[in-house]
This record gives structure tokens, C-alpha cells and sequence, in this order.
């Protein structure tokens, strides 16, 4: 079963073989474990977070300001409020503009600004001033803004795909990506392979027409498409994808080169200030 089943069982052989009452002290326990904890009105404590004891009218939280650890939190943003936020952090600030004039900037509607704004609020990493009839954006700057939002945001990529160009304007969709853009950005050495991102929708429309074409192996001639939950082009330069995402997209590489490299991508960031 899940493991919050496998709480719940255990809870319930422990409560009837010891005939008393008993309090799970869970220090790994994850945010919808929680929640499901609370809701089957089991007591726990999760050490420096939360203590739950119904029996006795005690629910405890730890500050609402805390920050949370990666992988702790449970929604991460959606891609446009990703986009959003690295979009601020990398490209210009938002803070202080209208979410009008967010919207032109990455040509979106009001609405799906408005829908990333209320997410990055949930998320503690802004908030929105009432300025007459318009939605002012107020967000944190800088570094300390990239620390607080990165627990939040998740890889780019959806997944990955060997693929040739059918038709010479395809490669005009791809964002160089991935070891192939990390090499741009740092002393790391190419891969042989090129990598490229592309929006996913973006991909299945060069599909159905024919444009590219599925590689069943690896074979000369074909590359390595990145196929990304957003759209790479808002935030990309030159072509390249832009740093964050690219760092985003290669956290976790088991490569200790690739990870001193995406340390140096960190350090050489001119952040938007």
C-alpha cells in the first residue's frame, strides 16, 4: 500500500496491542501525510513542524514564514508561474509593473498572469498590491528570492526524445539545451549528441506534419530533443535556453563534472535586481 496507508495499519495493530494511547513520532513525514494524519484524527508529532494531539485539543504548526526544504513541497508551481518567477529573476523585474503589463511583456492574457500571481503568493515568493483598478506585482529580488522560489520549481523537462529534421525550417523551433547548452555557459566539453528543447505542444505540431521524425535508435545524424512543460522561447537567448531552467533540468546529474559546472552556472548569474 501507500505509506500513509501503512501508517494507518501500523497505528491500528500498535492501538490494540497496547490498549492505550499512542502518538506516531513521524520526523520524515511528507505534507499530504499530514493532512491525512489530521483528517483520520491520528496523534503525531513531526519533529520541529507539527504536533497533532486531538484527544487533548492540541494542534501545533511550526511559523507559517519557514521555508521549505526541497522536496518538501508537495504542488510545486505550474510551468506558467515557473515561468513567471524565472522570468523575473533572470530576464526583468516584475515588481512594480501592472499584471497588464506582465501580460504584454510575455505575451500572455491578463487572466493566466493573474492565476500565476495568485500561485507565487500561495508559495510566500510574492504578493499583489491594489494600486486603483490595477494588480501591482510585488515580488523579492535577486538571490535570496532564487533560494526561497527553488523548493518550488521542478525540471523542465517532460521527457526526451531521439529525432531528425524532415524539413530544413524545423530546427528553428529548438532552444540548444541540456550538456549542449551547459557548454555554452561553461568550460564543460560539448556531448557529441546535440540536445535541444522544445515546447512539447510545439513538438507535436512538427509531428503531424512531418517535420521530425521519431528515432528508434541511436543513429548518426539524429539528436536529443528535450520536450519542456513551458515554452523555452520567453526566457532563452541567442537561442540557448536560459540558466535556471537549464539548471532546473540537469539538478541531481550523476556526472560530478556536470554538477561543478551547474554550481559555476549559479555563481555567474547577474541576477535582476
Amino acid at each position: 500500500g501507500s505509506p500513509l496507508s501503512d501508517v494507518l495499519r501500523h497505528y491500528q495493530v500498535l492501538r490494540k496491542s497496547l490498549q492505550g494511547e499512542i502518538v506516531l513520532v513521524l520526523p520524515g513525514a511528507k505534507p499530504y501525510e499530514v493532512r491525512g494524519l489530521v483528517q483520520a484524527r491520528i496523534p503525531f508529532i513531526a519533529p520541529g513542524r507539527q504536533v497533532f494531539l486531538p484527544r487533548h485539543i492540541v494542534s501545533l504548526r511550526g511559523r507559517p514564514s519557514d521555508k521549505p526544504k526541497p522536496n518538501e513541497v508537495e504542488n510545486p508551481l505550474s510551468p506558467r508561474a515557473q515561468v513567471l518567477v524565472l522570468f523575473h529573476l533572470q530576464s526583468q523585474p516584475l515588481a512594480g509593473l501592472t499584471q497588464r503589463r506582465v501580460a504584454d511583456l510575455l505575451h500572455w492574457t491578463p487572466m493566466t498572469v493573474s492565476r500565476a500571481v495568485q500561485e507565487i503568493q500561495r508559495a510566500r515568493l510574492a504578493h499583489a498590491l491594489s494600486a486603483g483598478t490595477a494588480n501591482v506585482v510585488s515580488m523579492d529580488r535577486g538571490r535570496p528570492l532564487w533560494e526561497h522560489a527553488e523548493p518550488w520549481l521542478v525540471s523542465p523537462v517532460k521527457t526526451r526524445r531521439l529525432v531528425r529534421f524532415r524539413k530544413p525550417n524545423a530546427r528553428a523551433a529548438f532552444y540548444e539545451a541540456g550538456l549542449t547548452a551547459l557548454s555554452r555557459y561553461t568550460m564543460l566539453a560539448e556531448d557529441p549528441v546535440p540536445v535541444l528543447a522544445i515546447h512539447d505542444r510545439a513538438f507535436s505540431r512538427l509531428l503531424r506534419t512531418a517535420a521530425v521524425s521519431i528515432c528508434e535508435y541511436r543513429e548518426e545524424g539524429c539528436l536529443q530533443a528535450e520536450l519542456w512543460r513551458y515554452d523555452p522561447a520567453p526566457l532563452a537567448k541567442d537561442m540557448v535556453v536560459d540558466r535556471l531552467s537549464l539548471y532546473l533540468s540537469l539538478k541531481g546529474h550523476p556526472d560530478e563534472r556536470v554538477e561543478g559546472a551547474l554550481r559555476g552556472l549559479l555563481e555567474e548569474i547577474s541576477w535582476q535586481t
